[in-house]
This record gives C-alpha cells, structure tokens and sequence, in this order.
C-alpha cells in the first residue's frame, strides 16, 4: 500500500486547515493569497493611490499576526520591523521638525507603515509554504496584466514593454521554472529561458530587468549544478566571479547594440544621452544620486521630510551632469528632490534611519542567497527576487506599488532561507554525500 507524497508546491501549510493539508486541496488562505494581488486594478485616491491588494492586506494584518504573533520572533523578521518602525519614527521626528504639509506626511507615513504591514502578512501566510509563495506570485502577475488593461500608468502608452508588460512576464517566466518538475530535471533549461527572457527585455528596451534576468538565470544555474552541496569558499567566488563578468560582457554588448543602432533610435538616442559622461551608462541612466548624495550630505540624521521638495537640488543635479560630461537632458518640471533609489530616497525623506533599514535588507539578502542550496525547487524564482531587490535598493525609486513588491521579494527571500533551515545535514564541498562525480 503506497504512501501518498504530495508535490513540493503542496508541502508545509502551517495555516491551512488540517482536511486541506491532507487532501492537498486549496484552503481559504491559499484563495486570499491569489486574489489579493489580483485586484490591484482597483485604485482609489485616498491619501494617494490605495489599491484592492493594499485594502485586502491591511484587513487581513490584524487577524494573521493574533493568529501567528510567535513566527514574528524569527531574527532577519524581527530586525525588519524593528528597524523599519525606527524609519517611521524618523520620517514622523522629520516631518514635524519640517513641517512637512499635511499631504505629504500622510502619504510619508501610510507608505512605510503599510509597507511593514504588508511584509507581515505576506511573510506570515507564506511561512515555510513554497505553495503559497508562488500562488500569491501567479495572483499578482494576473493582477499587473488586469491593471495595465484598467488603470495603466503615466509611462505606459510611451513604452510599454518596459512600463507595463516586462515585470510580469518575466515574472512569470521565473515562477513557471520554479513550478514545472521539467525545468528540476533538465538543470541548462532554468539558463537557457533566463538569457531568452534578457534578451527580449533587451531589444523591447528594459535593459534593467534584462540585466537581472542574465545574472538570475546564471547564479541559479551554477547553484542546481553543485545540488545538496552549499556554495563556500572558492567555488562561492569563482560562481560571483562568473556572475559579475557576465553582467560586464551584457553591459558591453548592449553597449554595441545601442550604438550601432541595433536596438533602434530611442535606444541609440538615450545610449548617446546617458553614456557621454565620465561616469558611463549606469552613473548617467541613475543620475539623481549626484543630487540625492548633496541632500544626505546637507541633512544626514532628520531628512528633509516625505516627498521632499527643493528646487535648489535639481539644478545641483543639472550641474553635476554638466561637469561629469553628459549631455544636457532639461530641468525637471517638479520640485521633488531626485533620488530614484529605495535607500537614498529613504535617507533624504526620514533621515539615516530609512538607510539604516535598507542597508540590513541588502545585506540580508546576499547572506541568505550565498547559502542557498541548489537542491531547493523553487530556487529560480528566489533568486530572481533577491537580485531584483539588491537592483531595487540602490537603483529604483519606491513607488506605490513597490511596497507590495517589496512585501512578496522579502517574503520570498525569507522562505528560501526557512526551507534551507528545514533541510538537515546538507553536506558541504568535499564531502562524498551529494557530491557529483
């Protein structure tokens, strides 16, 4: 009489109710964990913009934190939230000592505070439960395809591969080799749809995500090559090394590809803009920490309040870019302080609490993916989160929709690390268990 296994995407439901567990059927938890994501496409202004996902998470925060305050005593968890209320008590010490308008300290505030809540009940349904984890992640591609269709953003009808259709499919491609048994088996196949999927996002003009597209597929693939056997020592640096030059050889082929024309005139024309200073592509395409860097300098410890503003920093920015070289590009039309990246903005808002809380997520993350294990099923799409946030801290702004975002990466970054911990005794290089010859 044969035992019944259930698949590795039905394991480890600690919420779910006992029947669901042993039949492996789908629960109330797992229907709220994709339809939350899902109607995000439901937008309303209050404050600023409050989506469906926000409305659903929030109400459902106090119930899973009653029902599971002790997973909150977990160490990375427990630093986040403590760190993170102490980036929320320096935005309110800083917008008091600004007298920050009352719009603005509203949306100051309810943006880290509903980013903390969202990572609890994000990080506390998807406990230990690979299951859940990728069924919020299908909910929310669904949700970002279904708000592109209602509610698409200012950027979208300008590009629309890069402002709309590019983050969830190749979200979408991460999830599906982390969920089909095919992608386990035949381990090039996770390499070869991760370089297919950064090329496409490179000629459609998303050079970011394509760039962490590549290094995703690559270090995923060096690490279901070693399987059971934890990265260390050598073969951890020989692995970086391989990720960090592939990541140059790409910058240098869209380098020729923009240049030459290949990848059409807009690309040819923001390549001349953003690579004529002595800083290259990437300094001229995240310009603003040239300004934001000023800023921190002027006010390191209290910030300049929620959604800073001073007119004085654009035009530092401006004349920063003109000494550096790189062509002139017009002033902006706001008077919002340039920063374009989750720490620096959060620095120049709430003061050197915000970066103090960034900085433990990035180094977190790296900790938690240099002890992944190959072996782990869904490591694709782990390790496509964790590069994606370390991208995200120093080189995207934190928009509305990043909190939800940030909530299912951190989430996801947690859970790997959960299930590496659920794994005993993996052996280490060197030793004969789970060695490949």
């Amino acid at each position: 009489m044969s035992t019944y296994r259930a698949p590795y995407w039905e394991e480890d439901e600690p919420l779910a109710p006992p029947s669901a567990r042993r039949n492996g059927r789908f629960g109330p938890v797992d229907l709220f964990l994709f339809v939350a994501p899902l109607v995000q496409f439901v937008q309303l202004q209050v404050i600023g913009v409050l989506s469906g996902t926000d409305i659903l998470l929030l109400l459902a925060f106090p119930l899973v934190v009653l029902r599971n305050l002790r997973l909150l005593r977990q160490r990375h968890v427990f630093m986040i939230l403590l760190l993170g209320i102490g980036w929320f008590i320096s935005q309110v010490i800083t917008d008091l000592i600004r007298d920050t308008p009352p719009v603005d300290f509203l949306r100051g505030w309810s943006k880290i505070g509903l980013t903390l809540t969202h990572f609890t009940t994000i990080y506390l349904l998807t406990y230990r439960s690979r299951r859940r984890f990728l069924l919020f992640g299908f909910g929310f591609i669904a949700g970002q395809l279904l708000t592109l269709r209602i509610n698409p953003g200012v950027f979208f009808a300008a590009s629309p591969w890069k402002f709309g259709y590019c983050g969830p499919v190749t979200l979408v491609v991460f999830l599906l080799t982390s969920t089909l048994p095919y992608f386990r088996r035949r381990k090039m196949l996770v390499l070869l749809a991760a370089v297919a999927i950064a090329l496409i996002n490179l000629f459609m003009g998303a050079r970011g995500v394509a760039l962490i597209s590549l290094l995703a597929g690559i270090y995923a693939f060096f690490l279901r090559r070693a399987g059971a056997v934890r990265l260390r020592g050598s073969r951890l640096l020989f692995t970086l090394g391989v990720v960090l030059l592939s990541g140059w050889i790409f910058m240098s082929f869209y380098s020729y590809l923009a240049q030459s024309g290949e990848l059409g005139a807009t690309a040819q024309s923001q390549y001349e803009t953003q690579g004529s200073g002595e800083g290259g592509v990437l300094l001229g395409g995240r310009s603003e920490i040239l300004s934001s860097a000023m800023a921190i300098f002027d006010s390191p410890i209290i910030g300049h309040g929620s959604w800073a503003r001073d007119p004085k920093y654009k035009f530092i920015l401006e004349e920063r870019r003109r000494e550096l070289g790189y062509a002139r590009v017009g002033v902006m039309s706001d008077d919002l302080i340039p920063t374009h990246s989750h720490i620096f903005g959060a620095w120049v808002e709430a003061g050197v609490m915000g970066a103090v809380f960034w900085f433990y997520i990035f180094c977190i993350v790296l900790r938690i993916m240099m002890k992944a294990p190959g072996s782990e099923p869904i490591l694709p799409i782990c390790i496509f989160v964790s590069i994606a946030m370390l991208w995200n801290i120093f080189f995207s702004p934190y928009g509305a929709d990043m909190r939800v975002v940030f909530a299912y990466f951190a989430a996801g970054i947690l859970l790997l690390d959960q299930l590496r911990r659920d794994q005993p005794g993996l052996p280490r290089p060197g030793s004969h268990s789970g060695e490949k010859a």
